[in-house]
């Protein structure tokens, strides 16, 4: 509708044509020049409300239209309409300004108007309850899925969140060979999941989809790890068995001179055994591995070493897989090593 002022609402439109009070007959509407620009049967003359709807009329070769149609044959015809020019501009109507830029929490979610109120793109958004009624998106899918086999009986996995809308994570595990079936789910932000009670030597694949109310999201990549498993720890002249053969140890070496070798066993006891690096009269590491399960339930890792080369020791824990390793960097005294909790795979 085409006016000059302000039409709040459809009541607002009717009075301005039923312009007046009272009776039906005293009802009535002016359109002259000088106030809406649009020519009138009879201009500055008030019409009553029976003349307001009253049928297109022939009188002495002139067409008389009610002041209504009158109205509305102009809106339709007048070149001010698609210019919106005066009086056929825009209206300013209540109605119109911005769901988003009013003030009011008008979807009653506790925000108010840009930038604050997500159903909110823009100051000139008209629709701040899009937020409450628009279906909640489905989840970014994760991604970089890791597995790696960490024992004999457990893999860990690791991905990347790239949602902000997951209430859960969905974790999907599969034999080699087999379909996929759900192993559990973490809740929002975790991402990380250790699967573990496994059988050794067992082959697995994975995948993590993002979940919410909304949906799943796609699945992750497929990642795969195979269970590690026991062995017998063989002694040999470069690796100790200790602690009654449960545990390997092996150490490697490097020198100034881009030199590298493997530490070579001097002698052994039960639970510790000493290394040569350059020559069997000189003696270079001490390694112990000890069973401090009554104490802490772990068992423990001593070393020492005279030497300021480059080493890498790894013990192994031949019933569960498990490696640690213990590093020390080229031209570095190597400090004392005292790992007391060094495996928790007791007993």
């Amino acid at each position: 509708m085409m006016h000059v002022g302000w039409i709040f609402d459809v009541e607002d439109s009717i009075a301005f044509y039923n312009a007046g009070s009272g009776n039906e007959a005293t009802r009535h509407v002016q359109f002259t020049a000088d106030q809406s620009g649009i020519p009138t049967a009879n201009p500055g003359v008030f019409a009553n409300y029976a003349q307001l709807f009253m049928p297109e009329q022939t009188q002495g070769g002139q067409i008389f239209r009610s002041t209504v149609v009158d109205f509305i044959v102009n809106g339709l015809t007048d070149a001010r309409v698609a210019n919106e020019e005066f009086p056929f501009d825009r209206p300013t109507l209540r109605g119109a300004q911005g769901l988003c830029d009013d003030g009011l929490d008008n979807d009653e979610d506790g925000l108010f108007d840009f930038p604050d109120d997500p159903g909110c793109n823009s100051p000139e958004d008209n629709g701040e309850g899009r937020d409450s009624t628009a279906p909640p998106a489905i989840p970014e899918s994760p991604s970089n899925l890791l597995a790696v086999a960490t024992s004999v009986s457990t893999i860990e996995l690791t991905w990347n969140d790239n949602s902000e809308t997951e209430e859960s994570f969905v974790i999907d595990r599969r034999p080699a060979g087999g379909a996929f079936s759900m192993r559990a789910t973490v809740l929002a932000n975790v991402t990380t999941f250790s699967d573990a009670g496994l059988p050794a030597g067992s082959s697995f694949e994975y995948r993590v989809a993002a979940s919410s109310s909304a949906g799943d999201s796609a699945p992750s990549n497929v990642a795969s790890a195979t269970t590690l498993e026991p062995f017998d720890c063989a002694e040999h002249e470069a690796t100790l068995c200790l602690n009654q053969g449960r545990f390997q140890v092996v150490v490697e070496w490097r020198d100034f001179q881009s030199g590298t070798g493997s530490g070579q066993v001097v002698l052994s006891s039960s639970d510790s055994g000493l290394f040569w690096f350059f020559s069997p009269d000189n003696w270079e590491m001490m390694v112990k591995a000890l069973d401090g399960c009554g104490l802490n339930d772990h068992f423990w890792v001593f070393a020492s070493a005279t030497t300021n080369v480059e080493y890498t020791l790894r013990v192994t824990d031949t019933e569960t897989g498990l490696t640690k390793e213990y590093t020390n960097p080229l031209g570095t005294a190597a400090p004392a090593i005292t790992d007391t909790a060094a495996f928790a795979t007791c007993p």
